[in-house]
Parts: C-alpha cells; sequence; structure tokens
C-alpha cells in the first residue's frame, strides 16, 4: 500500500472541482482515490497540530480510529496508514465484499 499526499488544491483539480479554498498545509491522502485527509490545524492548542482523518467512515462496523491528532505531518500520515491498514484488514476478513472509505470531506473530530 502505497498512499500518497496531495495538497487538496491539487486534488480538488484532479477531481474537476473549483479552486480549493485550503491552504499549503492541507492535504488529501489518496491510494487509488481520496480515502483522507490531513491538515495543520492551527485553532487546537497543544503539541498535537496535525489533524488526520478516514473520509467517509460513518457507519462503518469496522473497530478502527477514524480520527485523531499528532505532532508532525509524518506522524499523522503514519497513524492513518496503520488504521486505514486495520480497517482493510478487518473488512476483507468480516463481509469481503465492503470497500474502502469512499471520497468525501466528512470530519470526525476529536481524539480516539
Amino acid at each position: 500500500m502505497v498512499l500518497i499526499l496531495r495538497t487538496q488544491a491539487a486534488q480538488d483539480r484532479l477531481e474537476g472541482r473549483p479552486n480549493s479554498i485550503f491552504g499549503e498545509n492541507d492535504y488529501a491522502v489518496c491510494e487509488d482515490r481520496r480515502i483522507g485527509r490531513i491538515y495543520f490545524a492551527i485553532h487546537v492548542s497543544g503539541p498535537e497540530k496535525w489533524a488526520w482523518f478516514l473520509a467517509n467512515t460513518e457507519g462503518l462496523e469496522v473497530p478502527v480510529q477514524r480520527s485523531g491528532y499528532a505532532v508532525s505531518l509524518e506522524a499523522a500520515k503514519a497513524e492513518l496508514a496503520e488504521q486505514y491498514r486495520r480497517w482493510q484488514a478487518s473488512s476483507q476478513s468480516s463481509a469481503g465484499h465492503q470497500q474502502g472509505p469512499a471520497t468525501g470531506q466528512g470530519h470526525s473530530s476529536g481524539h480516539g
């Protein structure tokens, strides 16, 4: 599994969306499609400023952390990748016909 970080502005262009309002520290996380988002959360106090989340995970019955905060961009990418791997392994072993998180912008806030 190779996850790609792409600025939200670049991802919006690829998806044919209007110009993005996201800053340079806002990334789409993609594999073969968008699976999540990582961004620098300036409003968060404390050292964990990088927010991450898996996209469109509402209703998933798989026990994974859907969002969190990290101290660096690399740490946020690693945490998101770990949860995505867990989600893939769980969903493949359960129903066998579920797919990964769909493209989307929904965000679950908070630590998990």
